[in-house]
């Protein structure tokens, strides 16, 4: 299974695999760090209309931006979201800034905040197995890691 890398920048990594959109946050994403993953996520629901899931994982600090326009980045990310599978968010710094990354979206779909990723994916692959019964924790961690890696 390949990732399919949509961004590759040092402050930020987005990639896909199937109905599965990876973000890896080493800084405090931009407003337009938040269009390409709205972008991305209706490309993603075009081409997988039983739904998509969101692996969000934070590495590194800095303070989330909270200005209006930011905002509205979010709001067009979960923006047709109602139908999407779900939403992991690894948090894997503390302080000010894990608890902030929480605050920033409450989308309507299943939405679950994790310190590590075993976890987040095991929470993940029934998610996605109820729409392809071929995705595995270890499928969406090889992700992850190919992300990281691109």
């Amino acid at each position: 299974m390949a990732a399919v890398a949509v961004i590759e920048r040092s402050e930020f990594r987005l990639a896909t695999c199937r109905n599965l959109e990876v973000a890896i946050w080493y800084d405090p994403p931009t407003t337009a760090h938040i269009r390409v993953m709205a972008n991305t996520a209706r490309s993603l629901r075009r081409a997988f209309p039983k739904g998509i899931a969101l692996l969000n994982v934070v590495q590194g600090g800095g303070v989330p931006n909270f200005a209006d326009d930011m905002r509205e980045a979010v709001m067009d990310l979960n923006r047709g979201s109602d139908d999407d599978l779900g939403v992991a968010h690894v948090v894997l710094v503390g302080g000010l800034v894990g608890a902030a990354t929480t605050l920033v979206s409450r989308p309507k779909m299943p939405t679950r905040t994790f310190g590590e990723l075993d976890p987040a994916a095991a929470w993940l692959t029934p998610l996605l197995e109820a729409r392809d019964p071929t995705w595995s924790a270890a499928e969406v961690l090889d992700a992850y890691a190919k992300t990281v890696a691109a």
